[in-house]
Formats: C-alpha cells, sequence, structure tokens
C-alpha cells in the first residue's frame, strides 16, 4: 500500500495499465497505516479468483457499518479454515475522530 494526502489523478486515456491498477486499488489516506493492510492485486492473470497460502490471511476487520449478516457469512467462510484468522470490529470514537479495534471471537 501507498499512502498520500489527496486522490490520485488518473488519466484513462494516457495513463499505462499498470499505473492505473497502482493508482485506484492500492492508495489509502495518510491517516491509515496503522491498518498495516497488504492487497493481492493479479492483473496479469485477469479476472477470477486466486489460491494463495491460507496463512497470508492473518485478520480481518469488519467495518463500523457492515450488516450482522454480511458478518455470519465471513465467519462461516473462516470457520472452514485450517489457519485461524482474528477478527476485529471497527468502533467509532464517541468524543473524538478516531477508529479503535476491538477483538471479536
Amino acid at each position: 500500500m501507498k499512502y498520500a494526502d489527496a486522490y490520485p489523478e488518473i488519466n484513462f486515456y494516457n495513463t499505462p495499465d499498470r499505473d492505473k491498477v497502482m493508482l485506484t486499488f492500492l492508495i489509502k489516506f495518510t491517516d491509515r497505516p496503522y491498518e498495516k493492510e497488504w492487497r493481492i492485486c493479479d492483473h496479469d492473470g485477469g479476472p477470477g479468483s486466486r489460491d494463495y497460502p491460507s496463512e497470508l490471511l492473518k485478520s480481518v476487520i469488519f467495518g463500523l457499518r457492515m450488516k450482522d449478516e454480511h458478518k455470519a457469512t465471513i465467519k462461516k467462510l473462516l470457520a472452514k479454515r485450517h489457519t485461524p484468522v482474528q477478527l476485529y470490529q471497527a468502533v467509532q470514537g464517541k468524543d473524538r475522530f478516531e477508529v479503535t479495534f476491538t477483538e471479536v471471537s
């Protein structure tokens, strides 16, 4: 991931495809490096799902407004795995502009 203070500018006619992918999917706001997020993008292989070593997925953070039924679906899928995944819930600060994370079982 790369971090920036402003949205990237992309010219879809003149920007090379690799740069389009980078600018569209791999840039986040500079306030987010604490997430230590990794994203896997395989634009050379075309559309579709990919296999990867299961130990690469270490945690999942449920967003502030994620529906309970979506959380349940994700938990069911993760329960089938052979490697553990830690679950966290994003929690909005009460008096400040902040987001904290609590462990979920």
